[in-house]
């Protein structure tokens, strides 16, 4: 039946950032999700414990990060990915 299932949400490839300049943090922005549906617009929402949405996120510390992206269908039906991000001091 339509609008039964949840939304398929492609799978990210993990991250790796550089720091910034002279810091020991890096600046992260999430690149935007592959999302097929079949009832209707689907919000994605990336999340990670320096916040939700896409970025950026300034002063990152170096180190992996998981992330998880929500994806949730006007049916309210979601599905979601995770993938890392990994924070290097060059």
């Amino acid at each position: 039946a339509e609008g039964t299932s949840p939304p398929a949400i492609a799978a990210l490839p993990d991250l790796t950032v550089g720091t910034d300049g002279f810091l020991c943090s890096g600046t992260v922005e999430f690149p935007p999700a592959e999302v097929n549906d079949d009832c209707s617009a689907v919000t994605v929402v990336p999340s990670w414990s320096f916040g939700s949405g896409f970025g950026p996120f300034p002063g990152v510390p170096a180190g992996t990060h998981l992330v998880t992206y929500t994806a949730t269908d006007a049916c309210n039906n979601s599905a979601t990915t995770t993938f890392s991000v990994t924070v290097i001091d060059a």
